[in-house]
């Protein structure tokens, strides 16, 4: 066997344990925060509407934007 099937073989290993690791990481833990947004065109305007669902954490922020024609999106205070 030389370097590089040696070095193949290595890093097939260190990727399949890393990926084992990261499923069981994510089977003990679980999701947090799941995201779900939609968005509607609605004369010219773009509206969208975004539901947050709480699993296992407390959310402690939320940010709003608003859609100025002809200048970038703000976040409303």
């Amino acid at each position: 066997m030389n370097w590089t099937n040696a070095l193949a073989v290595f890093g097939a290993l260190t990727g399949a344990g890393g990926l084992g690791w990261q499923i069981w990481s994510h089977h003990l833990t679980g999701g947090r925060v799941e995201v779900f947004s939609t968005r509607l065109k609605h004369e010219g305007r773009w509206w969208v509407r975004t539901d947050v669902s709480n699993v296992g954490v407390a959310i402690v922020g939320y940010s709003v934007w608003r859609d100025i024609p002809g200048h970038r999106l703000k976040r409303a205070l």
